[in-house]
């Protein structure tokens, strides 16, 4: 099982030239009718790493990450023109569609 570590090096208002902002959020999601298809380590560690990736190609920084065998945590830090639907949108519609793909079977 792989072990992630998230340390926030960053601080935690970030300023620029006219402007300044610090947005987190809190966003939770649920498998359809609470199956526990997150119960598996192997898809755990390839969901976690999935995310991750996710996140690191939209600029998103994740604060933290924990898998529940029924839904998904994260709390991460975006930029101000990145709008909460449009994050869900991108994490939950990526991740859903590459597991089917991945594992059919769940």
């Amino acid at each position: 099982m792989v072990k992630y570590e998230f340390r926030n090096d960053e601080p935690d208002i970030i300023h620029g030239r006219g402007y300044a902002y610090n947005l987190n959020y809190h966003i939770v999601w649920c498998i359809k009718y609470r199956n526990q298809a997150l119960a598996n380590p192997i898809i755990v560690d390839s969901l976690k790493d999935k995310i991750l990736q996710i996140c690191r190609e939209n600029e998103y920084t994740v604060k933290a990450l924990e898998i529940m065998p029924t839904h998904v945590h994260i709390l991460l830090s975006a930029k101000p023109k990145e709008s909460v639907t449009n994050i869900v949108k991108k994490l939950k519609g990526i991740t859903a569609k590459w597991l089917f793909e991945k594992y059919p079977e769940t």
